[in-house]
């Protein structure tokens, strides 16, 4: 009997993983790789943070029974990240306005006009900016990690987080198995070169579009966030003029929807539905 169990559970779980299908659209003179599970109406974008790839940063949502029950849920690797290579990823000071733009030529390649919005981190900046530059196709967004500006306190943090080595060994192998090792570093310095850019020239990423969002609104927040400082979230708490709701994980840091995967599901199909 215990054998059997073992077997059913094997086959549902290979079930489950099925569900999952990877494919390619072509727009914007970018080949992107995507993964999607589910065949709900209700289509739903993951838009990764930085160097994100769809398995490394949304992997527990594309494999939520809760999430894809209702839903089509769409993972992409941006242009340069992940499987979208060729072309070498480059980092302008638009860079969260192309990977918008880019995240909705994908949607709208595979038959979505209308669709939601997760984004992590640089992704909820880039769901920010679609959202306000086209709110007749994005119905709501779900974002944490975001900031709409960078201030004294990032530059602080950005300067710990600039060297590779000093990453967490879970974090840092994650993205050597994605990308080489070298590789890596070249990225995460061009990356780096442009925030200091940016700042430079006033920090700004998003500000204008904040009030400009019009659709449902779930801001989600890590208080223990160790990469986006706390008054980012405060600030957008009280700049967005959208329906908002918004959720505080006490002991969260940036990765609330790995580490509390089934709480941030279940709250993200609640407002999704």
């Amino acid at each position: 009997k215990m054998l059997n169990r073992l077997a059913s559970f094997r086959v549902l779980s290979l079930r489950r993983l099925s569900t999952i299908r990877s494919g390619r659209v072509s727009v914007n003179g970018v080949n992107f790789f995507y993964e999607r599970a589910g065949e709900g109406e209700n289509a739903v974008l993951c838009l990764p943070g930085s160097l994100g790839t769809t398995r490394t940063d949304f992997e527990p949502q594309l494999k939520s029974d809760i999430l894809t029950r209702n839903h089509s849920v769409i993972a992409v690797d941006p242009r340069g990240y992940g499987r979208s290579r060729p072309p070498a990823r480059t980092f302008g000071m638009d860079f969260h306005r192309l990977d918008a733009n880019d995240g909705l030529a994908v949607m709208q390649s595979l038959g979505f006009n209308q669709f939601s919005v997760l984004g992590w981190s640089s992704g909820a900046n880039s769901a920010v900016i679609m959202a306000a530059s086209k709110p007749d196709t994005v119905k709501k967004i779900v974002i944490w990690g975001a900031n709409a500006f960078l201030s004294d306190e990032d530059m602080r943090i950005s300067e710990t987080l600039r060297n590779v080595d000093s990453w967490s060994k879970r974090q840092r192998e994650a993205m050597e198995a994605v990308y080489g090792p070298e590789h890596l570093r070249e990225l995460w310095a061009s990356c780096n070169n442009t925030v200091d850019k940016i700042f430079a020239h006033g920090g700004n990423l998003f500000v204008e579009e904040v009030e400009k969002v019009g659709c449902p609104t779930f801001l989600l927040c890590g208080a223990k966030d160790p990469v986006v400082p706390r008054l980012h979230a405060d600030y957008l708490k009280k700049n967005l003029k959208c329906p908002l709701r918004y959720h505080e994980f006490p002991n969260g840091k940036h990765n609330i929807h790995l580490k509390y995967a089934g709480d941030f599901n279940h709250m993200v199909a609640d407002f999704l539905s």
